[in-house]
């Protein structure tokens, strides 16, 4: 199981788009002018991922669920 959480950058009405890919293929996107080193990713019942600035923008309890999986944004 491969997630990935790509970043890339545009000159339009947004900074940053989040592209959130399990095992090859694009499930989610986020579109943002907030610029994020974090994504908090969860598969079920479907792929979702939340954006966080920094670690201390991840809760205690965000890092002890085991269904959540924060991944570093490339």
């Amino acid at each position: 199981m491969t997630i990935q959480v790509i970043r890339t950058y545009s000159t339009g009405d947004h900074r940053f788009r989040y592209n959130l890919r399990h095992n090859g293929k694009e499930v989610s996107r986020i579109i943002t002018d907030t610029e994020a080193r974090y994504a908090l990713v969860s598969l079920l019942p479907r792929p979702t991922m939340q954006l966080r600035r920094g670690v201390a923008d991840i809760s205690h309890t965000e890092i002890e669920d085991a269904s959540i999986h924060i991944v570093t944004i490339s």
